[in-house]
């Protein structure tokens, strides 16, 4: 399923994901946690194709209680989709509360700095910056070097909310450190931030 999704949405076929779900789920039969494992997957194709409303409609905006019936790792998989959705949707304190249920049942640390920093992300856009900028530190010290410019570029959003001007031009210098080799694509943007602000303050 995965791939044929993938490949939908990549020819601009996104209307097809609902007819392959819906074959994909007569083959699967009535096992809970395939049908479950199965939805997740659809999630995550809806989310790539920009169409969360869909997801929605199939499994609502609330857990379900067969959905307390699956797997941990298939629940918070699905919650998780669930919380992207309506992130997407502009539904941020849904999409937090969401996130915070799935966060109960994971354990793997990588998936684990992923709901990290999106829960940073809805914390920032539910008015709690000051919470988000600590995960964003916390994370931007342990990631890997791609990890840490996300939450670098994360950190500069939220000072610039809180006005942290300071906080701001070194999360920004940190970014523009890490912006290189592999990452050169990333460092134009950021050294365009940087005279931007330079211009601003005359240094």
């Amino acid at each position: 399923y995965e791939r044929l999704a993938r490949e939908l949405t990549l020819a601009g076929r996104a209307d097809q994901l609902q007819p392959l779900y819906d074959h994909a789920l007569a083959l699967v039969g009535d096992d809970v946690a395939a049908r479950a494992t199965l939805l997740w997957k659809h999630g995550v194709a809806l989310k790539e194709a920009r169409r969360p409303q869909q997801l929605i409609d199939l499994i609502g905006d609330r857990p379900q209680p067969w959905e307390l019936d699956i797997p941990p790792f298939v629940r918070s998989s699905l919650w998780l989709e669930r919380s992207n959705a309506l992130r997407i949707l502009s539904r941020p304190h849904d999409a937090l509360a969401e996130l915070e249920r799935a966060v109960e049942d994971v354990t793997d640390e990588r998936a684990l700095a992923v709901i990290d920093r999106n829960r940073a992300i809805l914390l920032r856009g539910t008015g709690r910056a000051d919470e988000a900028v600590g995960i964003f530190e916390r994370l931007a010290a342990t990631s890997s070097v791609a990890g840490r410019l996300d939450c670098l570029e994360s950190l500069i959003s939220t000072y610039a909310l809180l006005a942290g001007t300071a906080e701001l031009d070194d999360a920004l210098a940190r970014a523009i450190e890490l912006a290189d080799g592999p990452f050169a694509d990333r460092a134009p943007q950021l050294l365009a931030m940087s005279a931007y602000r330079a211009a601003l303050t005359g240094d």
